[in-house]
């Protein structure tokens, strides 16, 4: 993953992939967010991040497509949100 430098309201990257060791690499398709991502040996990959830190997304064929997935919050759970102004 290069993440690439945006403004503060965006969050873009793109991916790289190599089979022989880091001799040649091919691009990928862009990534849906720039942020850290691992990935497990079936070609399964996590993506977490985004402007808001909030979103998640999987792939399943090392990155070619990808999938938002949307976690809810526990019941009683209140998302962060800033706090009102006090006059």
């Amino acid at each position: 993953m290069l993440v690439l430098m945006t403004s503060s309201a965006q969050s873009w990257g793109k991916m790289f992939a190599t089979d022989d060791g880091g001799k040649n690499w091919l691009e990928l398709p862009n990534p849906p967010i720039g942020a850290p991502i691992q990935f497990f040996p079936d070609s399964t990959g996590w993506l977490v991040g985004g402007v808001h830190g909030d979103q998640l997304f999987r792939t399943q064929d090392g990155g070619q497509t990808w999938v938002q997935k949307v976690i809810p919050l526990p019941e009683g759970v209140r998302p962060y949100s800033k706090p009102e102004v006090w006059d």
